[in-house]
């Protein structure tokens, strides 16, 4: 049963796995909750249907498996909320936006550091009171998120592990953000151009996918321009940095299934759109 539980992380990764995530759109992240949340139910369904051959199986799925849904669902409905609530063309206010959430999630870290040590040295002499289901003890509180949900698929602590997790993996996001910020902070095209009216809206691994597109095609200045200018140029129209867009190239050309998705999904809207006023003559 522990490999099919493993088996269901693997492709809970793949399914929510994109170049560079912490660019995701709105579109892209509600479907990325909306796909955790779905799975979260059927794995949920599982448990409850089949049971657990014996207590370490439990405490291997609500220690190991269900954490890591959670802490994805956590995950992309924090950083939903961060893009939302993230202050327009203001880089000092964006900067100290962001590094409150690094406050709340350093805080939280603090607050909890016996068990983020348990968690991080592997320990295991207390699971069969963190990951076990019980019936809930004021002298043993489950954790408030989980008041609502029945007893056959919580225990003490599963969903402070999922929150332990995710607040990582926002650390390295919000981390990434603001250094993003501070490299549009020290440039004076940057600035200007935070007040451009011409936003790109899809994710920044697609503007790089293009650019490398374009620059591979030799479509600026006969093929003599080299590509960090043309990023530089790109990064000053739209006022945004692209980062490390070696990275996310590599990123690119190791996806498994489609490694020109941006330029695939412009070629077919381009082509409904001819389609469309070939119609309109008729």
């Amino acid at each position: 049963m522990n490999k099919y539980y493993r088996e269901l992380i693997k492709d809970l990764h793949d399914t929510t796995y994109s170049d560079s995530e912490y660019e995701s759109s709105l579109i892209e992240l509600e479907e990325k909750i909306n796909l955790i949340v779905s799975k979260l139910r059927d794995v949920r369904s599982i448990v409850l249907k089949n049971g657990f051959k014996d207590i370490n199986e439990e405490i291997y799925f609500f220690k190991h498996i269900k954490p890591q849904f959670v802490a994805k669902l956590i995950y992309y409905n924090s950083i939903y909320r961060i893009s939302v609530n993230l202050p327009l063309n203001n880089l000092k206010k964006q900067k100290k936006y962001i590094n409150k959430e690094i406050f709340y999630i350093r805080r939280f870290l603090t607050e909890n550091l016996s068990f983020y040590g348990y968690f991080r040295n592997n320990e295991v002499k207390f699971d069969h009171e963190y990951f076990v289901r019980k019936e809930y003890s004021i002298d043993f509180p489950v954790e408030m998120y989980h008041l609502h949900i029945d007893n056959e698929f919580t225990t003490p602590l599963d969903y402070k592990l999922a929150k332990i997790i995710s607040n990582d993996l926002l650390l390295v996001f919000l981390e990434n953000k603001l250094k993003e910020l501070n490299y549009i902070s020290k440039s004076p095209e940057g600035l200007q151009n935070q007040k451009s009216k011409l936003v790109w809206s899809s994710s920044k691994s697609a503007l790089i996918e293009l650019i490398y597109a374009l620059h591979a095609n030799g479509s600026f200045d006969n093929k003599k321009i080299d590509l960090k200018t043309i990023v530089n140029e790109t990064e000053n129209i739209f006022g945004l940095s692209l980062g490390d867009f070696y990275h996310t190239f590599i990123e690119i050309k190791h996806r498994k299934i489609n490694k020109t998705k941006f330029l695939d999904e412009i070629r077919e809207s381009l082509l409904k759109k001819i389609e469309s006023e070939e119609d309109r003559k008729f």
